[in-house]
This record gives C-alpha cells, sequence and structure tokens, in this order.
C-alpha cells in the first residue's frame, strides 16, 4: 500500500511541476522544477511523455526505462514526443512567421475551409513549422494538408460534419483512421497482396495522426482535461501496435513493386553522341588553357572531363 501511496505522490508531484514550468516558459520567470539538475540551461529539459517530469531532453530514452508510467509513453524518438508536449499554441496569438510562410500559400488549398477552421491542425503545423523553420515550410504544410484531408474524408465517413480532429484522434474511430488511410492511398486487391498507389501517403498519414496526438495531449494536459490525455495516449498506442502491420506493411510492399516496375530510360543516340562531343570540346579548350598557363584549377577541370571520356583510367 505504501508503494502506491508513494507512486501516486510522485505522479502528483511531476504534474504539479509540469504545470509550474508551463507557465515558466511562458512569463520566462520562476523556478523551473526538474527531476534532476544537471546546471544546464532550462531549454535543454523536456517533459517526460509518461510521468511528465522534467530530464535532460537526451537522456529521456534512458529514463524510459525506469519510468514508472512507461508504458504510456510512445515509441521511437520519445523527444519529439516531449517538445510536443512542452508546445505551447495559442490560437489568439499564432507565430507571425507560420502565418506568413506557411498559412499565406494555403489560402488556395482543396480543403482550405477545413484547414482555417481547425485550430488543431493549424497548431500541428505551428509545432512542426519550429522544428523546420521557414527553410522547409513545405513539410508542415504537407503534415496539414493530410490532417484536413483525413478529417474531411472522416466526416463523410462518419457523416458529421463538425467533426473535429481531436474528436477523431479517439481509440473508438482508430478503425476508421486506418480505413481512410487505405483509401487515400489508393488501396486495392493486387495479383497476390494488397497494393497501393501512393503508398507514401499512408506513411506520412501514420506520422501525422501520431504528431497530432501529441500535441493534443499536450493542450490538454494545460487544460489539466486527464480524460483526454488519456484517450490520447490510447490512441498513439494503438498506432504504434497496429500501423505497421495495417498500413506500413504493404505501403513498403508496394514502394518495393513499384521500384521493380518503374521503367529505366535509356539515353537517345542523339544525346550521346552531344554528349561525347561536348566532352572532347571541352578537353581540348582546357588543354589550350594550359599550353599558355599551368594552374591547379585548370588541371583538376581538365582532370573531370578526361575521367568522364575514360573512366577506366
Amino acid at each position: 500500500m505504501t508503494n502506491k501511496m508513494n507512486a501516486k505522490l510522485l505522479q502528483i508531484t511531476r504534474l504539479g511541476d509540469f504545470y509550474n514550468n508551463m507557465r515558466v516558459l511562458d512569463s520566462k520567470a520562476g523556478e523551473f522544477k526538474v527531476v534532476k539538475n544537471h546546471n544546464a540551461h532550462y531549454l535543454k529539459y523536456g517533459p517526460c511523455p509518461g510521468c511528465f517530469g522534467f530530464f535532460i531532453k537526451k537522456n529521456l530514452n534512458a529514463h524510459m526505462k525506469t519510468c514508472p508510467k512507461g508504458t504510456t509513453c510512445p515509441k521511437g524518438n520519445v523527444i519529439n514526443a516531449s517538445n510536443a508536449l512542452s508546445f505551447n499554441y495559442t490560437n489568439t496569438h499564432p507565430d507571425p512567421k507560420f502565418a506568413k510562410h506557411v498559412l499565406q500559400d494555403m489560402k488556395n488549398d482543396k480543403d482550405k475551409e477545413v484547414l482555417m477552421e481547425s485550430q488543431n491542425i493549424q497548431a500541428v503545423g505551428e509545432f512542426l513549422f519550429q522544428k523546420y523553420g521557414v527553410k522547409k515550410p513545405e513539410t508542415p504544410r504537407q503534415i496539414m494538408r493530410l490532417l484536413a484531408r483525413l478529417l474531411s474524408a472522416a466526416r463523410k465517413e462518419m457523416k458529421k460534419k463538425t467533426l473535429l480532429l481531436e474528436e477523431l484522434l479517439d481509440p473508438e474511430f482508430f478503425d476508421t483512421v486506418v480505413k481512410i488511410a487505405k483509401n487515400l492511398s489508393g488501396e486495392h486487391d493486387g495479383k497476390f497482396n494488397k497494393e497501393m498507389k501512393n503508398p507514401s501517403t499512408a506513411r506520412r498519414v501514420g506520422f501525422a495522426v501520431k504528431k497530432a496526438a501529441n500535441v493534443m495531449k499536450g493542450i490538454a494536459l494545460r487544460k489539466k482535461d486527464e480524460d483526454a490525455c488519456k484517450k490520447f495516449d490510447m490512441f498513439r498506442m494503438l498506432v504504434d501496435m497496429e500501423w505497421g502491420t495495417r498500413i506500413n506493411a504493404t505501403a513498403r510492399a508496394s514502394e518495393r513493386l513499384h521500384k521493380r516496375q518503374k521503367p529505366k530510360i535509356l539515353p537517345l543516340t542523339e544525346d550521346l553522341i552531344a554528349l561525347t562531343k561536348y566532352i572532347t570540346e571541352e578537353i581540348d579548350r582546357y588543354m589550350k588553357i594550359l599550353e599558355r598557363t599551368q594552374e591547379h584549377q585548370t588541371w583538376f577541370e581538365l582532370s573531370k572531363f578526361v575521367f568522364c571520356k575514360n573512366p577506366a583510367v
């Protein structure tokens, strides 16, 4: 009984520290509480997705082995799940860079109405934008589009026009999500097994819903909604347990099949003649330059063309 009480007390303490640290991160003032102080910068710490205690992020994978709530921790990259929990998304104050570089280019999308009305899809996009930044804005855009397509298809499938993303990410609707993922990827009966026309789409749906579940759990934690946290945890566990067999296995097999069936395009005779002529002319040009002046760069350029003409040299 004592051990159970201690475990419960530890859980309550770490959850309280989590809320405290979220306030500290928001206000950038106050005492930041961690499980073990390594005298590191506070941004190097992150919450464990299981027990909510703050650890050095690089040590989270090791902590999972002894975490009292280890069974609820997501498989794979626990640091990403930790970042999702500590991500502070506010609908009223979105990142201006996110709005400019991501949302601005999505106003003409097919599912723009679903995208713009769903604050939680935008939350997932903004979370990913923090990772990829302005150099790779297409990544969060792709995930947001995929979630919008998923939600739009789910509304038709379930005949619920007002279905929200956080409602869809429920263990009860996991089979529906799997079915829609198969439809989006164009799954059909092949000669021997199931095949997919767009296998990468199916795999990306799995990635997208896991990211969404992580972000939704972070939002639920801030609202102190334990039921929602458990719901997103269970949904994510189903993804970990079944997505690989029900979706990824077929997707990988389809990708291998597509690769084998992809025709190898051989160059035309005219192209080979033109290439040979170009290489010969460049060799002659660099040879003439070397007669006038001998520089390292000229030798280097000449050697490249010589090796192109005679690769066995």
